[in-house]
């Protein structure tokens, strides 16, 4: 009975805790009553020092029932750890018609609060594909295994209206109509996106989540649901060369225009949308603008060692890089980079601008001595004045203070 108890707890942060319904789940299990397995959930809750987890509960109800496999599924959902409109679809998936509706009698019967649109998961399985999709934020599941969200978002309806190829203002008329049927929340549609047509590009520079993991569906997981994401320069410049290199300033004004809806679109100045229109999204450019050749964690400020590191990799000087990044700074954190010398970096400058010698972070900065630099150039195997005079280059880009190489003099 141990064992049993173990399929029905939740870890949390401060320890595991007892599903909301664990008795209902547990009742099935062991084929006793609600009312005697609540008994010996509250025995081993207390012998074990578990507690309840937030979430409904039962109310006053005759209890002398044994539930029924469907009903016990919808009680014991360990990723939703609620007896959501999504969870309880998901347990009744694979189930008779007849065992879904002899479940929700049984919760009825158990005091079990039903949630909004709870008729829902009487007539799930009959509904069109397209509106079981509108239901599910856009789930890139399979028809079969498809189940509705706990609530519709801006983000899962764009979701939804790419994954259909419809435009906007049709996959809103069946939302609508399907809030109205069950009663549930529909988000509103701003009035200039009514004929706004998502395809996949605009869902890879606005959207994340929403895709399927095998192992998670097997598992009686869903998809994490769909939501914004920043728009940075890299997923501009992608977007723009998706459209076959389409000026990048056109592009920001379509992807803006989501903003109404909730996309994570930053602002810009006219001056800033100006420069987009004047810059590159050929492939180099997107390259320079993507992680991969950074030093520095994604999401934070452009650091002179990433320039360096991208411009090395991409066999043009930090100027030239800084060109062709520059318009597309304006959508992240604003860069850290004082100067921009016309220098193309070498392998060895990967070590003599690192404190350790290794390309990474932390950056040499500040004051240089005559040790470090004998140092740098016995690694490296070049001589000491030409490390001076490479480390001269840079020295605006990463305030270095050079003043002991004079006293060599």
């Amino acid at each position: 009975m141990r064992s049993a108890l173990t399929k029905l707890t939740v870890r949390r942060e401060d320890g595991w805790q007892l599903l909301p319904l664990a008795e209902v789940a547990l009742a099935h299990e062991l084929e006793i009553t609600v009312r005697r397995a609540a008994e010996l959930v509250a025995e081993l809750a207390g012998e074990l020092g578990l507690a309840r987890a937030p979430g409904p509960g039962r109310g006053e109800s005759p209890d002398e029932l044994i539930p029924s496999r469907v009903t016990a599924a919808m009680c014991s959902d360990r990723e939703q750890r609620e007896t959501g409109l999504g969870a309880m679809v998901r347990a009744s998936l694979f189930a008779h018609p007849d065992e879904v509706l002899e479940a929700v009698e049984e919760l009825s019967r158990l005091g079990v609060p039903l949630p909004p649109g709870s008729e829902l998961i009487r007539e799930w399985r009959e509904l069109r594909l397209q509106a079981k999709v509108v239901m599910a934020n856009g789930s890139s599941e399979g028809e079969d295994s498809i189940s509705p969200a706990e609530r519709m978002t801006e983000a899962g309806l764009f979701a939804a209206a790419r994954r259909l190829g419809e435009p906007l203002e049709e996959v809103w008329a069946l939302a609508r109509t399907m809030a109205d049927r069950f009663g549930l929340p529909c988000p509103e549609l701003p009035p200039g996106l009514a004929g706004f047509r998502p395809g996949p590009q605009h869902s890879r520079a606005l959207l994340e989540g929403g895709e399927s993991d095998p192992l998670a569906l097997r598992a009686g997981r869903p998809a994490d649901p769909p939501k914004w994401k920043q728009l940075t320069g890299e997923l501009l410049a992608e977007f723009a060369g998706l459209e076959g290199r389409r000026d990048p300033g056109d592009a920001y004004r379509e992807l803006a225009r989501v903003r109404d809806f909730g996309a994570l679109v930053p602002e810009l100045t006219s001056e800033q949308i100006a420069a987009l229109h004047s810059a590159s999204c050929d492939a180099p450019t997107r390259a320079a603008l993507k992680d991969d050749y950074r030093v520095s964690d994604s999401g934070t400020p452009l650091v002179p060692l990433d320039l360096v590191s991208i411009a090395g990799r991409l066999g043009e000087s930090v100027a030239e890089v800084w060109r062709r990044i520059e318009p597309y700074l304006a959508l992240g954190p604003a860069p850290q980079v004082p100067e921009r010398p016309d220098v193309l970096p070498l392998w060895q400058d990967f070590a003599i601008l690192s404190v350790y010698l290794d390309g990474l972070l932390p950056a040499v900065t500040g004051r240089v001595s005559r040790e470090d630099v004998a140092f740098v150039a016995g690694e490296i195997g070049e001589g000491e004045e030409w490390v001076w005079d490479r480390l001269e280059l840079y020295r605006g880009m990463f305030g270095l203070d050079l003043g002991e190489r004079k006293q060599d003099g």
